[in-house]
This record gives C-alpha cells, structure tokens and sequence, in this order.
C-alpha cells in the first residue's frame, strides 16, 4: 500500500509544473533573450520603449529620464498551457537621487496588473547583492496568449538592469493529467489484486 501510495505522489508530482527560468534577458551586449526559453515559448527581443538605452556586455543601461519604461513579452506557441508565477531582476541606478521602478505584466494586451516596486540601489559593483525575486499570484496562458512585463520608473538618473528572469513552467494538458490518473489508479488495482 505504501509503495503506491508512493506512485501515485510521484505522479501528482509530475503533473505540477516545475519553476524554473521561462526566459532571460542577460544584456551581453544584446536585447535578444538568452536560452533557455521555456518549451513552447516564442519571445521577442527586449524593448526599451521610450528609454533609450545602451548595451554593453554585462548591462544594460537606460537613458536618464523620467518616466521611461522597458518591456519584454512572451507568446504561448505551444499546445500546453504555461503558467508564469515570478519575475526576478538585478539592478542598480547610476548615480543619486534613486528612481522607482514599478513592475506590472499585462494579458493580451489589456490593461496593468500591478506586481511590485522598488529602488534600484546605487552601486553597479554591488550587483551580487541587488536582485529582486517578485512573485505574484500565477498566471495561466493558453496558446496564443501574450504576456508582457513592463517596467516604469520616475527618476533623472540612469537606470542599470544586469538581468531580467521571467520565471514559470508548463502545465500538462487535460489529457496528460487523466493519462497520469488513470496509470496510478491501474497500478493500485494490479497491486491490491496480488494481495
């Protein structure tokens, strides 16, 4: 009874998505994401909006004015939903005084859903130390779906993102989860008849 009552966790477990990094952005002298980009996930390159900005091969830099905002996007290609439950940056500002920089996503182009804000701190060399792991409620996208992340910021000084996480996992179909269920209740059925 125990061993399957063990089998059946270990296929829950597998049903469950796995978090992990759907899609990053490192900067190295480059908008474009970086591998891994989550299965069944197309993304386009990071767009800095109003900001302006510049790359180099640790950063990105935006321009220093207020009120700018960068923006990624991913779109749900594949046949399984994905469920995205994380945003993590690492940041600094360029000089003083320190902006705010507000983190929204949005579906389909509707409207802002607020997540979190924070001050970017102030020294680039301290970047170890100054990342921000935002979760949120999750959120489930079918095929087709776009979710963008989008940050504002009011400031007069530069703002410096060494990376950008958008974190999350794919949820098995329907049809995968019976597939599971009905395995487990088989197995329970063989194992309880030998007995």
């Amino acid at each position: 009874m125990v061993r399957v009552f063990g089998l059946l966790v270990a296929a829950i477990a597998l049903m469950a998505p796995a978090n992990a990094a759907l899609i990053t952005y490192d900067f190295n002298g480059s908008l474009a994401p970086t591998p891994p980009v989550g299965t069944g996930i197309t993304a386009g390159n990071f767009n800095l909006g109003t900001a302006g900005g510049t790359t180099d091969a640790t950063k990105l830099t935006t321009a220093s004015s207020a009120g700018t905002f960068n923006f990624f996007e991913i779109t749900v290609s594949g046949p399984d939903p994905v469920s995205v439950s994380e945003i993590a940056v690492r940041h600094a500002r360029g000089a003083s005084p320190s902006p705010t920089m507000t983190v929204s996503y949005s579906i389909n182009g509707g409207g802002l859903v607020y997540v979190a804000d924070f001050n970017p701190a102030a020294s680039f060399q301290n970047f170890s130390t100054n990342d921000n792991l935002i979760p949120f409620a999750p959120v489930l996208l079918n095929a087709g779906d776009v979710f963008r992340v989008q940050f504002d910021y009011e400031g007069s000084v530069p703002v410096l993102l060494d990376w950008a996480k958008l974190e999350g996992g794919t949820v098995p179909e329907p049809a995968s989860m019976a597939i599971f269920g009905l395995m487990g209740a088989g197995l329970a059925v063989r194992r309880f008849r030998r007995k």
